[in-house]
C-alpha cells in the first residue's frame, strides 16, 4: 500500500513538472511570414501575411510594394499575437523578396532577434515564345497604329530575338541575345496581332513584342545583387550615442542614449558650444548643425548620428542664450509656472530654467496648458512648442522680454514618455508572476503530501484493530482449552495419572504425588487461572500463574 502511494507522489510531481515545462515553452517568442502565393505571374494578387507573438516587439516588414511594423507592448507579462497583411507589387515580372526583421522580448524574459523572408516569383504570362512572322506584314500594316503610355524601366530579353525599327514586324530588325539590357520608354495601350508592344531605348528607338521581355535580371546580375543584399544586412543598426557632453556646461535632463532632446543656458558672449559627441558603434558618424552664431532667444543644435546601414538618430540641444548686456541672474524672471493635471520636476524656483514632466502621453501636454506668470506685469510672456517633436518627447519654451526688448528670459519645460523600461516592466512582472506559480505548487504538493500521510495513517491503524481482533480470538481459543483440560484434571483424576504416567518417564514423581480437586473459576470478575496440578514445584507453580486476559 505504501508502495503505491509513493508512486501517486511522483507521478503528480512529475505532472506538475511537465506543465511547468509546457508553460515556459509557450511563453517563447516567435514571428512569422509567409505570401498567399509564391509562383504567380504578372499582374496576379498575392497576399503578404506578418505576425508576431510576444510582450514586446520592433519589427519592420519591407518588399516590393510592402512597408510596415509590428510593435507589441504588452507590460501584464501576457504574449500576444499580431498580424498584418499586405499586397505584393506584381506590375512587373521577377523575383521579389519581403522581409520580417528585428526583435521580439517573450514573458520569459528572451528576447529573439527575428530575420525572416519569403521569396515570390513573378512570370510573364504564359505566350507563344514565337515573335509574330514575316506572313502577317499587310494586315499589320493596315491597323491603325499603336498609342503608347510613357514608361522609364530597365527590362532583359528572354531569348536571342529582334527588336524592331517600329511597331510592324515588317520594319528592320536589330539582332540581339538572351539577356540584353534595354531601356522600355513605353507600353502600346492597344495589341497589335495579339501582343502588346514595348518601346525601347537601344541604339535608338526600338520595338519588341512584351513576351520577349523581362524585368528579371540575368543569374549572374541577381547574384551579384543578392550578395550586395547580404552586405548591406549585415551592416550595423547601432545609432544612439555613449555620452554627449557639452564643455562647461551641464545638460538638462542628464544625459541617457535613448533621450534625444535637451537643453542649456549660456550667457549672451557666447557664439558656439564645444560639443563631443561619444559613439556607441565606432562604424557609425556624427554631424552638428546649429551651433554657429548663436543669437540671443531660443536656438536648436541638432546632432545627427548615422549608423553603418543609413539609418539614423537626432540628439538636439535647444540653448537659451540671454542678452549681451545681462548676466544670468538679471534675466527677466516668473513668479508663478504650471502646467494643468501635470508635475514639474523638480518643483518650480524662479531661479531654475530647466523643468522635466514624465507623462505616458507627451502629445496630451499642450503649450495653452502652460500658466506662467512673470514678476514684473509689464514683461510680455509668449509659450511656444518645439517643433522638432516626436510621439516620446518634446519641448515646451516659455520666453519673457520687456517692451524695449533690451531685456529677455528663458525657461524650458521637456515632456517625454515615462522612464520606465517596457522590456523592466515585463521582467518585474514576470519576477513576481513566477514567485505566485512557485507558491501555488509548493503548496500543492505540501497539501497532496498530507493528504497522504493520512490516508497511510487510517490504513496503519485499520491493520493494528485486525491484529488485535486476532489475538483476542486466539486468547479466548487458549482459555477454552485451559478449562477442558482443568475439568477433565478434576473430574478423572486417576485416568489422567494412568496416563500421564504410561506417556513419561517421570512414574516415581506421579505415583507418590495425591490428585487433588481445585476450584479453578471463582466468582470473581477477573476470573483466576490456578495450576493444574498443586503438588509441583512451588516456583513452577508460581510460573503457571501466567498472564491475564
Amino acid at each position: 500500500m505504501k508502495k503505491i502511494y509513493k508512486k501517486i507522489i511522483l507521478l503528480f510531481i512529475a505532472v506538475i513538472i511537465g506543465v511547468g515545462i509546457s508553460c515556459i515553452e509557450s511563453n517563447a517568442a516567435s514571428a512569422s511570414i509567409s505570401a498567399s502565393s509564391q509562383n504567380v505571374n504578372v499582374g496576379d494578387k498575392v497576399t503578404i501575411t506578418a505576425s508576431a507573438t510576444g510582450c514586446l516587439s520592433e519589427l519592420s516588414i519591407s518588399g516590393p510594394g510592402v512597408s510596415g511594423r509590428i510593435d507589441i507592448v504588452n507590460t501584464n507579462l501576457e504574449n500576444e499575437t499580431k498580424s498584418a497583411t499586405y499586397t505584393l507589387d506584381t506590375s512587373s515580372a521577377g523575383t521579389k523578396t519581403v522581409t520580417i526583421s528585428g526583435s521580439v522580448v517573450d514573458a520569459n524574459k528572451t528576447e529573439v532577434p527575428i530575420n525572416k523572408t519569403v521569396t515570390i516569383t513573378v512570370a510573364e504570362k504564359t505566350q507563344p515564345v514565337q515573335q509574330p512572322t514575316q506572313q502577317q506584314p499587310q494586315q499589320t500594316q493596315q491597323q491603325t497604329e499603336p498609342t503608347f503610355t510613357n514608361t522609364n524601366t530597365t527590362m532583359y530579353t528572354t531569348s536571342d530575338c529582334n527588336l524592331r525599327s517600329s511597331w510592324s514586324t515588317s520594319s528592320a530588325a536589330t539582332w540581339v541575345k538572351k539577356g540584353t539590357a534595354v531601356t522600355v520608354t513605353g507600353t502600346s495601350k492597344q495589341k497589335v496581332n495579339g501582343y502588346t508592344w514595348y518601346r525601347v531605348n537601344y541604339g535608338g528607338t526600338k520595338y519588341v513584342a512584351n513576351f520577349l521581355l523581362t524585368s528579371t535580371k540575368p543569374a549572374e546580375e541577381q547574384q551579384k545583387e543578392e550578395e550586395k543584399k547580404e552586405e548591406t544586412t549585415d551592416k550595423s543598426t547601432n545609432k544612439a550615442l555613449k555620452d554627449l557632453v557639452v564643455e562647461n556646461y551641464k545638460l538638462s535632463p542628464d544625459f541617457t542614449p535613448e533621450t534625444t532632446k535637451y537643453s542649456v543656458d549660456v550667457k549672451g558672449d557666447v557664439d558656439k558650444l564645444t560639443i563631443t559627441p561619444v559613439l556607441q558603434d565606432e562604424k557609425s558618424k556624427f554631424v552638428i548643425e546649429g551651433n554657429d552664431n548663436l543669437k540671443v532667444g531660443n536656438n536648436i543644435i541638432k546632432i545627427t548620428v548615422t549608423a553603418e546601414d543609413g539609418t539614423t538618430r537626432i540628439y538636439t540641444i535647444a540653448v537659451a542664450k540671454t542678452s549681451d548686456e545681462n548676466t544670468a541672474t538679471e534675466m527677466l524672471k516668473l513668479k508663478d509656472l504650471r502646467v494643468s493635471n501635470a508635475n514639474l520636476q523638480p518643483s518650480f524656483s524662479p531661479e531654475i530654467t530647466n523643468y522635466v514632466i514624465e507623462t505616458d502621453d507627451p502629445s496630451s501636454i499642450k503649450a495653452d496648458a502652460v500658466v506662467a506668470t512673470a514678476e514684473d506685469s509689464d514683461v510680455e510672456v509668449t509659450v511656444s512648442e518645439s517643433q522638432d517633436t516626436d510621439k516620446n518627447e518634446k519641448i515646451i519654451t516659455v520666453m519673457l522680454e520687456d517692451k524695449e526688448g533690451t531685456r529677455t528670459g528663458v525657461y524650458q519645460i521637456t515632456v517625454k514618455k515615462a522612464s520606465q523600461n517596457p522590456i523592466e516592466a515585463i521582467k518585474n512582472v514576470k519576477d513576481n508572476k513566477l514567485y505566485i506559480i512557485l507558491g501555488s505548487i509548493i503548496g500543492v504538493l505540501i497539501i497532496l503530501i498530507i493528504v497522504i500521510i493520512i490516508l497511510l495513517k487510517k490504513t496503519s491503524n485499520s491493520e493494528d484493530d485486525d491484529d488485535f481482533e486476532n489475538d483476542d480470538e486466539l486468547s479466548d481459543d487458549y482459555d477454552y482449552s485451559l478449562k477442558n483440560a482443568i475439568d477433565e484434571a478434576n473430574t478423572e483424576p486417576e485416568q489422567q495419572y494412568d496416563d500421564i504416567v504410561e506417556n513419561s518417564n517421570v512414574k516415581s514423581q506421579i505415583l507418590n504425588s495425591t490428585p487433588t480437586e481445585y476450584d479453578v473459576f471463582r466468582d470473581n470478575d477477573d476470573i483466576g487461572k490456578t495450576q493444574v496440578f498443586g503438588d509441583l514445584d512451588p516456583e513452577n507453580k508460581t510460573k503457571r500463574k501466567g498472564k491475564h486476559f
